[in-house]
């Protein structure tokens, strides 16, 4: 994969996170820890693929950190 890869999988967490405040609490909070463990099994999978990525910085830009 490459960095473009990981940046549109980033932006795909980021925005799902940004949507889960328009639901309610109970819900918000399912979304958000379903969000948190996609990003960190995504980046497991890319730190594999490759020795150059930067798990803390794709994390961010997931809006998980």
């Amino acid at each position: 994969m490459s960095r473009k890869d990981y940046i549109a999988a980033a932006a795909a967490v980021a925005r799902q996170m940004d949507s889960a405040n328009a639901f309610p609490s109970n819900i918000r909070q399912h979304k958000v820890a379903t969000c948190v463990g996609v990003a960190h099994g995504l980046a497991t999978m890319f730190e594999r693929d490759s020795s150059g990525f930067n798990r803390d910085r794709f994390l961010s830009a997931c809006k998980v950190q």
